[in-house]
């Protein structure tokens, strides 16, 4: 009889703990209406002497929308290719088949289409500039 006092005991104390626990959804906190921001990107800002190849990534401060349109990205001067968008969690990343033109200076802009999880957009567009050539073109003409 002694062996199956153990027993009883732990029983009866699991029963008083399940009883005792009421579950409840955490009560969460204030809606989220914060525009995503961007925490991180590579190539850095005026980087030059960049490879030939699209390859840009931008890390927000929190997660975004797995969809991003077309037209909110844009490219000056235009590539040949498509442009491909990849999303995982707070990273966009942006590549393309297209080769880039050598000594040549790049504007990548990303607009407005691309939202956090709850369906907020960029508070302003973000622009990334960079070249492929040793110096970044000021996109200035001089002369008389």
């Amino acid at each position: 009889m002694m062996k199956f006092y153990p027993l009883v005991f732990a029983f009866a104390g699991m029963a008083m703990l399940l009883s005792c626990a009421t579950q409840v959804a955490p009560g969460g906190g204030p809606e989220d209406k914060l525009p995503p921001r961007v925490a991180a990107v590579y190539p850095a800002p005026n980087t030059t002497n960049h490879p030939n190849e699209l390859f840009v990534k931008l890390e927000f401060d929190e997660w975004i929308n797995a969809s991003v349109p077309r037209s909110a990205v844009s490219i000056s001067p235009p590539i040949d290719k498509k442009m491909r968008f990849e999303v995982s969690g707070k990273t966009l990343v942006l590549t393309s088949r297209a080769v880039l033109d050598t000594g040549t200076t790049y504007t990548v802009t990303f607009a407005g289409g691309i939202k956090d999880l709850h369906g907020n957009m960029l508070a302003t567009p973000f622009q990334l500039v960079f070249s492929t050539g040793a110096k970044i073109d000021s996109l200035k003409l001089l002369g008389r």
